[in-house]
């Protein structure tokens, strides 16, 4: 039996991903950072009007857990802004056809779609 000598196919056209830690890049982990920054600053002006250091505390971890699970990226290298995008253009290039139902035997329109009406 011979064997089936096959080149390595590369997928072209596709960045490469490094990780710093699994699921983030570095300019996942510079976008983290800069959303707990802001979160910060809302913090500390929450802070300032109510006094609270439990809230304003709570201000920052919810900021920042929001922004971690924002920005982890799956086994498909993709986050949630990469999937709302994916699905926002799925949605576009589905095609929509109004149409009538016409009964064969009693040449009737007997239920319009575009008004649920029989």
């Amino acid at each position: 039996m011979e064997k089936n000598e096959k080149e390595l196919v590369i997928p072209e056209n596709c960045l490469p991903v490094e990780y710093l830690i699994m699921g983030f890049t570095m300019n996942d982990i510079l976008a983290i950072g800069i959303c707990v920054v802001i979160g910060s600053v809302v913090a500390l002006s929450v802070y300032h009007r109510t006094h609270n250091s439990m809230i304003a505390v709570a201000v920052i971890f919810v900021v920042g857990i929001v922004a971690i699970t924002l920005w982890r990226r799956d086994r498909f290298t993709e986050n949630i802004f990469n999937k709302i995008w994916i699905a926002i253009l799925y949605q576009k290039t589905q095609k929509n056809y109004l149409y009538e139902y016409v009964d064969t035997w009693d040449k009737e329109i007997t239920y319009d779609v575009r008004y649920n009406t029989k």
